[in-house]
């Protein structure tokens, strides 16, 4: 019987003692580096995944922790391994803007981008100070298709996106030959800036009214992005500057377009980087 006692409260001890795999999971999250080493050589897994299918090298990159990064990787962890979201190590640190931990990982692939651009005039309506003919022709002057592609390589040169082939095409549809390359995806921007002359009342000091005159301005860029491999579409979004956006803007004078449509343009291009940067990290191997 004493011997029996003995067994069970073995096998009890054994099927409650600590999981190193588990505790591996746990000291990631913490950023515990001197706890690795010796629970990997008591057994703890490697890749062993969480709920959400998150490595240690992922939990440890998500929260932070470089040297807990670093150690993970000369161990021999999987940088390239996803999450049941799609992300991986990097884009975890990435999203979270470790820069440390992400600067320490192996840069991903995948991420060399083309980028078309054009604009239409459709939402050119009118203006208070010139013709239908002569508003089209200013708006097209300013190559605000160039004017975007230029915004997006600059933002792009300082992150891990790489844009390898960029091509404008004017005012015109963007058409769906532009050669490929060695891009790993296709993004296509088509510009559609807007003007509408409108009058508003308003009182001078003395209490007469008076008419103010200008135009007001809008920029809708519709992006559209597709992987080069299938063809298959993983991006589709408009940017909006001015109307709907939470900044209108009202030129008194037409030469007030240019810096009004360059200042949407450069704030679009950075949310256009991070959304397409996104994208890739989540969708591309």
């Amino acid at each position: 019987m004493g011997n029996r006692l003995i067994a069970v409260a073995l096998f009890m001890a054994t099927a409650f003692a600590a999981d190193p795999s588990a505790d591996l999971l746990a000291e990631a999250v913490k950023g515990q580096t001197d706890q690795v080493e010796p629970l990997l050589a008591s057994g703890a897994n490697l890749e062993v995944q969480d709920k959400n299918g998150r490595t240690p090298l992922m939990l440890a990159a998500e929260h932070g922790h470089a040297d807990t990064v670093r150690l993970l990787l000369t161990k021999g962890a999987n940088a390239g391994a996803r999450d049941r979201f799609g992300w991986t190590a990097y884009g975890l640190a990435y999203t979270a803007h470790h820069e440390q931990v992400f600067s320490a990982l192996p840069p991903p692939a995948g991420l060399r981008l083309a980028v078309s651009s054009a604009r239409i005039p459709e939402a050119l309506i009118s203006s208070c100070f010139m013709g239908l003919t002569q508003l089209i022709q200013h708006v097209d002057e300013m190559n605000l298709d160039s004017l975007i592609l230029t915004a997006v390589q600059g933002i792009a040169s300082a992150g891990p996106l790489r844009i390898v082939r960029a091509y404008r095409h004017g005012m015109a549809p963007v058409p769906e030959s532009d050669a490929l390359g060695d891009a790993d995806a296709v993004l296509t921007l088509q510009l559609r800036p807007g003007s509408t002359c409108t009058q508003a009342s308003g009182d001078e000091p003395s209490g007469d009214r008076l008419s103010l005159a200008g135009d007001s301005l809008s920029l809708a860029i519709d992006a559209r992005m597709f992987r080069a491999r299938d063809h298959l579409p993983i991006f589709k979004e408009t940017f909006r500057g001015g109307l709907k956006g939470l900044s209108v803007r009202t030129a008194a004078n037409a030469d007030q377009y240019f810096a009004i449509y360059q200042a949407w343009a450069n704030s679009h291009a950075g949310a256009m980087e991070r959304s397409v940067l996104y994208t890739l990290l989540k969708t591309t191997p």
